[in-house]
């Protein structure tokens, strides 16, 4: 984990030279951070109602749980490996879902031509893994189960949900009525970074695992 500060002399030490953002942040869910190079310490204005920060991984961001009862503006600075700083002005609100900050488009898109920045082979590794031994992933939280789905005649009973605002974890119980040999392609969409599947055959007595990891849309 990596150190919260909250002393009032680091934090004025910070603000003179820091870039401003004004970010809304919900009381109700996690909000996420995400910077275009590591971060290596928070400071806190004194006093914030808050929950410990959730590094992601390489500590290139961070979720942020805001306590029920806050409904003041509170300054957060955040420095990052290079020596730059952002300095934030957090505004409690009451949205039902959680904020989502990326500097300079971090964590979306990886050129120029706007293609989507995709997630490391061994992170999407480790991260299904996680799930596939029923753990949390790191930097993820559970929270509520996918959409019930039909594909033709297979259906998809939902399971399990985890997301980190960035990408998500959906699990469900493969059914069909009718024998036969499934593949992870047959699951793929728009969005799906990665997709395990626990065997290639569902039928009435078996009904394997479905783990898909996808992007979350700006959407929701």
């Amino acid at each position: 984990m990596k150190k919260l500060i909250s002393t009032t002399l680091l934090f004025l030490s910070f603000m003179t030279s820091a870039e401003q953002v004004d970010q809304n942040v919900s009381v109700s869910k996690y909000n996420t951070f995400v910077f275009d190079k590591p971060y290596k310490a928070l400071v806190f204005e004194p006093g914030s109602q808050i929950d410990e920060p959730i590094p992601l991984a390489g500590n290139n961001g961070f979720l942020l749980r805001i306590k029920a009862s806050a409904s003041k503006s509170f300054q957060l600075v955040v420095e990052l490996t290079n020596g730059e700083t952002v300095q934030f002005i957090l505004k409690p609100s009451q949205s039902t879902k959680g904020e989502v900050y990326r500097r300079n488009g971090a964590g979306i898109y990886a050129n120029p031509e706007g293609q989507r920045a995709r997630p490391s082979d061994n992170w999407t590794v480790e991260t299904l893994k996680s799930a596939f031994l029923h753990q949390t992933p790191v930097g993820f939280m559970e929270e509520g189960k996918p959409k019930f789905s039909e594909i033709g005649d297979t259906q998809l009973l939902p399971i399990k949900r985890y997301t980190n605002n960035l990408y998500e974890i959906l699990i469900f119980e493969v059914r069909s009525d009718t024998a036969k040999e499934i593949q992870p392609r047959d699951f793929w969409h728009e969005g799906v970074e990665a997709i395990q599947l626990e065997g290639d055959v569902v039928s009435p007595k078996h009904r394997p695992i479905l783990f898909i990891l996808r992007s979350v849309s700006k959407n929701g």
